[in-house]
């Protein structure tokens, strides 16, 4: 079983760095060495893998729905901190409010707030959405902004 689940990881590498040829081959081998003993963890992972691929190509969408606000706060930050989850840190940012809004405001929200990546959003976002949420820190605000003013925009993780 440790074998399937280090193969399984490196699919999920494989994944999510593009590396086709190496996941279909992990794919294949993983194939050849199905068994009762294992197929319940490689459907688990392997169906994890499908919602997340999904989840980065409808990102847009995906944060714009109900489940999203029902998510755990341990499934939202897998999710949301992925670098290949396509959408704009702005609309990451109204998401996390929406779910913090709908969980409660509580402790929890700093945490999942942080896992907004600020200097990816424009001073005027940061300026006219973020800081009048309520939910960041002025000084959290402020490195925001010296971040991203220090930075050339190549510098920044996209």
């Amino acid at each position: 079983e440790a074998k399937e689940e280090t193969l399984l990881d490196f699919l999920g590498l494989a994944h999510r760095y593009g590396l086709q040829p190496l996941e279909g081959s992990i794919c294949e081998f993983l194939r050849t060495l199905l068994s009762t003993r294992n197929v319940c963890l490689v459907f688990n992972e392997a169906s994890l893998e499908a919602c997340m691929a999904y989840m980065d190509r409808n990102a847009t969408e995906v944060l714009k729905s109900d489940g999203f606000l029902t998510l755990s706060k341990s499934a939202l930050l897998t999710i949301v901190r992925r670098d290949s989850f396509a959408a704009s840190e702005k609309e990451i940012f109204k998401a996390l409010c929406d779910w913090c809004h709908h969980n409660g405001d509580g402790p929890e929200a700093k945490e999942v707030m942080s896992a907004v990546r600020l200097p990816l959003m424009t001073l005027s976002e940061m300026l006219n959405v973020v800081r009048p949420s309520g939910l960041l820190s002025p000084d959290d605000l402020l490195d925001a902004i010296q971040t991203r003013s220090e930075s050339r925009d190549m510098d920044l993780n996209y």
